[in-house]
């Protein structure tokens, strides 16, 4: 958790850095090319301004995926696919939270998830394309960063350095 202990506008910042270099417009690479990274982070009670820094958020409840996918499609599976539309004024995030704390609610949520990535992985491995319903439009299971060749290299070289068996120096 960056943002752990930090006021709003620090977090928010860090936020903003972690976003960036996620992007590659932090760095440039080996080859001279932006240096996308996956940057991976929890992050506890976000105001709605760092929320919507986020690419993909997972939500877990009781060992399970309730949603995995795009930032820009949250809203719409927890409100048009799942009926549970935000309160007027109330940070969708912190609702979505109350939602997977809710037992009754929270299998429902994680059932309904399931069973829409398993509709979209059999429409893969049968090549039916995607059945017109939210897949298409919701889910982004498969939708990852395209990874660098070049960079995928020197990163692999990178690992050959490090000892496999590290030992402490304490």
């Amino acid at each position: 958790e960056p943002t752990s202990g930090l006021d709003s506008k620090t977090a928010e910042d860090v936020v903003r850095i972690l976003h960036s270099l996620a992007h590659g417009t932090h760095a440039n690479g080996p080859n001279g090319k932006p240096a996308i990274r996956t940057v991976l982070t929890t992050i506890h009670q976000p105001s709605y301004r760092i929320f919507s820094l986020f690419d993909k958020v997972l939500f877990l409840t009781a060992g399970r995926v309730a949603y995995f996918g795009r930032f820009d499609n949250v809203k719409k599976w927890f409100h048009g696919h799942c009926g549970y539309t935000t309160p007027q004024d109330e940070n969708p995030a912190d609702y979505f939270m109350q939602l997977l704390q809710d037992d009754d609610v929270k299998f429902k949520l994680c059932d309904m998830y399931e069973e829409e990535s398993k509709n979209q992985r059999e429409d893969i491995a049968t090549g039916n394309g995607m059945r017109g319903g939210i897949s298409n439009t919701y889910l982004s299971l498969l939708n990852t960063y395209p990874a660098d060749a070049a960079y995928m290299e020197h990163q692999l070289e990178i690992l050959k350095q490090v000892p496999k068996y590290p030992t402490s120096k304490w």
